[in-house]
C-alpha cells in the first residue's frame, strides 16, 4: 500500500497477531493472550512463527502498565532489537 491505514479490532474475535513490515520482509506471529493478556516488564514472550524461524521461541519484550509507548515487541529480545 502507498498510505497508511488501520483498523479497528478491539470489538473483533481473533486469538494471532500477524505483525509485519510494509515490504513484507520481517513478520511475526504471536498469541493475542501473549502479546495482551497481561502486563510485562523485560519478559519472554512467546512467537509461534517469524520470518526469522519456522519454530517457535521467545523473546524479550515489554507492556507496561501506565507506559503509552508499549507494547514493544519485536524479532529479537528487546536490547538487541534497537
Amino acid at each position: 500500500m502507498s498510505e497508511a491505514w488501520g483498523l479497528r479490532f478491539d470489538n473483533m474475535e481473533f486469538d494471532e497477531f500477524l505483525f509485519i513490515t510494509g515490504d513484507k520482509q520481517l513478520w511475526m506471529i504471536m498469541s493475542k493472550s501473549e502479546v495482551t493478556g497481561a502486563w510485562y516488564n523485560a519478559e519472554k514472550r512467546k512467537i509461534i512463527k517469524s520470518s526469522i524461524s519456522s519454530e517457535a521461541y521467545e523473546a524479550v519484550m515489554y507492556r507496561r502498565q501506565g507506559s503509552m509507548e508499549d507494547p514493544w515487541i519485536g524479532l529479537k529480545d528487546h536490547s538487541v532489537a534497537i
